[in-house]
This record gives structure tokens, sequence and C-alpha cells, in this order.
């Protein structure tokens, strides 16, 4: 098969008179979408409908396992089209609410989560692939409330996001646990004056700073029973402050930590929020001839690239968190990159949190002592709020 390429597969059949179309992968979505165009059969049909089932593949090799969501005719006087989107087989996660209650008890694993909503929906064949060696097994202390009616991937991500954890989906419509990958490709994306090795053929950068501080301020309240003497403010408010200093000085924002800790995680939160809106404050985007790397491997998600884009002023090496296929008058992909830290960033902050509710737990258990931890209303009392 020559390269750049997209075949369409539906219901076992390859369509071979379409117009154009577009395959997305993205790192920061659970589930990956396509569309085409196409246009009536000798006999005038369309003969593609909802519900039928699509496989996708880009120079031959497998790339989308899914199913037909929209199938939208247009007809005038020139000519007779149909628009076909579709997504794959992760789309009924994404879509649908708990059928039922979630028990979960004892020690069990992100995996065990997965396939427990899997089971209530029927989608025993999509399987849970686990690319975690140092996953961590929640506790009792880890239970999400399950109710009837809860969005199915909010449910499981709340869970995700426990372990530091990505959910994505691979070629089969199979559901992938991850974290930032550290894989790094050996090309480089280029747009430099003069240089005619250059392989970026259009670019784009956003600088969203409307999320990000100048000064950042974690408040915590430590628990009464890990106090050895009487309260007092000092030893029930603690206090982490981290400064953005790209930002102006007037802009401030407080948070108050998830579970109580000491001055020190104060700190590291504070200091992890502002890298991870530092991070994320930058939106880049670019277009490259054809749908592979130079030695031959389709682009990837999850994959690290150095980039120098004197245009747009950014020489960093960058994490790619989307890939979009492009096949039309020309086959061209469209990369969307993210400073590479943005995710370990936010898996070292869910860790600290983490870590922070296993010493809360640990202590409320020890011994099978009651948590004497004092409620908000007898803080206030005490610090005269």
């Amino acid at each position: 098969m020559s390269d750049n390429t997209i075949e369409i597969e539906i219901d076992g059949q390859n369509l071979s008179d379409y117009i154009d179309g577009s395959v997305d992968i993205q790192f920061n979505q659970f589930c990956n979408s396509f569309s085409f165009t196409t246009t009536k059969d000798l006999q005038g049909a369309y003969n593609i409908f909802p519900e039928q089932e699509c496989r996708i593949y880009i120079n031959g090799k497998k790339a989308i396992t899914g199913v037909i969501d929209n199938v939208s005719p247009t007809e005038d006087a020139m000519s007779s089209t149909v628009n076909v989107t579709g997504r794959d087989r992760t789309c009924d996660v994404v879509d649908s609410d708990l059928p039922e209650n979630i028990s979960l008890s004892g020690e069990f694993t992100l995996v065990t989560v997965i396939q427990k909503v899997l089971e209530a929906l029927g989608l025993t064949d999509i399987e849970v692939i686990n690319e975690i060696t140092d996953l961590r097994k929640f506790t009792s202390a880890d239970i999400v409330s399950a109710e009837v009616d809860k969005n199915c991937f909010d449910f499981i991500n709340e869970y995700a996001q426990k372990v530091s954890a990505l959910l994505t989906t691979n070629e089969d419509g199979n559901i992938v646990i991850t974290r930032a990958g550290n894989h790094r490709y050996s090309d480089k994306l280029l747009n430099e004056v003069g240089n005619e090795n250059n392989n970026i053929l259009s670019s784009s950068a956003g600088y969203d700073y409307s999320k990000r501080f100048y000064k950042y301020i974690v408040y915590s309240q430590n628990n009464a029973n890990t106090q050895t003497s009487n309260i007092t403010t000092d030893n029930v408010a603690q206090k982490g402050i981290a400064y953005d200093t790209e930002i102006r000085q007037s802009r401030v924002l407080v948070m108050k930590a998830n579970n109580a800790c000491n001055s020190g995680n104060c700190q590291e939160i504070a200091t992890l929020e502002a890298n991870i809106r530092r991070a994320n404050s930058l939106q880049y985007k670019c277009d490259v001839y054809g749908f592979q790397t130079n030695n031959g491997e389709l682009w990837k998600i999850n994959r690290l690239i150095q980039v120098f884009d004197e245009d747009n002023d950014i020489d960093s090496e960058l994490l790619i968190k989307g890939v979009t296929f492009n096949l039309g008058e020309g086959s061209t992909t469209t990369l969307e990159l993210a400073l590479a830290d943005a995710y370990t960033l936010q898996a070292s902050l869910d860790e600290v949190n983490g870590r922070v509710n296993k010493t809360k737990t640990a202590k409320k258990e020890k011994n099978g002592k009651k948590d004497k931890s004092l409620s908000e209303e007898e803080l206030s009392k005490i610090l005269g709020f």
C-alpha cells in the first residue's frame, strides 16, 4: 500500500469512493474520532448508516475501531454527497451513565473499577490494558460514590486521577491506562527562515495566561489529633506559597488543600499548581506533510519531539498530545503539542495529594482510634472567624 492513505472499512467492506477524510487521535480525550465525505454509488444510494461498525487504517495500519454516529446527506444541482462521522468503541463509556450501583470493597485496582463499569454496560469485549507497572491499589478509603446515573467516564476518571493515571484508547478500541511517556522522536519539527530542511507547513501558537497567577497560596488545617499541645492558630492553619514571576503581582490565587497537611506539603502543592498552569498556558499546533516521520513511523500521541519555530518563538522539546490525519486535496498531519512536563506535573500533584491523604487515613485508623478531627465550625471558632 502506498504512503499517505486512509482506508475505510464499514461492516467488513472497503469504501473506495470517498472524497476526503480525517482521523483525530487525542491524548487528553478518552474517545478518538473520524469523519469522511463520500458520494452515491452507481445505484444512487449511500449504503452507509449510523450504528455500522467502522475500522480506519492509516497507511495500512489500523488507527480506529469504532462505530458510525452520524450520516448527513447533502444534495444540490452539482453533487450528491454524504458527510459521515464516528468514534471508537469507547464512545459508549463517554456517553452513558451507570445503569446500576457499582460495588467496591477491600483492595482493588483501577483495572477492576473499569472492568466493573464495562460489565455494567455489557461491553465485555473491550479489554483494559495497564501500562503502569507500579500502579497502586485502592482501599476502602478511596471509594468514590457510584450512584446510578453518574456518568461512566467521570466515575472511572476520578479513580484514574487518584493514581496519577491517564486513560486513552488504542487502535482496537480497548482502554489503555498510561502516563505521559518519555519516548522521543529523532525527527525535529523545523520552521526557520532560509532553512531548506523546514518541514512545518503552517503553525500557530496561543499563549493563554488567563489561568496563571503571580502568587499561589495553599492553606490547610491540621487534624486536632496530630497536635500534642493546645491548639493554636499557628498549628491549625498551615500555608505554602509559590510565585510565577512572569505574571503581574496583582494576580493572586488562594487554594485550600484537599486534605489536612503540613506547611511542607502546602508548599509542594502550591509549586506544582503554579507549574501546571504555566505548562498549560502554551497551545501549539502545526501541520506537516504526510502521515509519518522520516523513519516511516506513523505520528503518534504521547511522544516527545524537539521543535524550533522561529515565527512563534519556540525552541523546546514538546509533547505531542493530539494527532489529526487529513486526506483531501493533499495529505497532511496536524500535530497539537504541549510543554513536555504538563502531564507529569499533574501526576506529581496527584501523588502529593495521595500521600497526604494516606497519612491522614493512617493516623485516623492507628490503634482503632476514632477520628478526632475538628469540624470546619469548630476550627472557625478557634481561629476567631
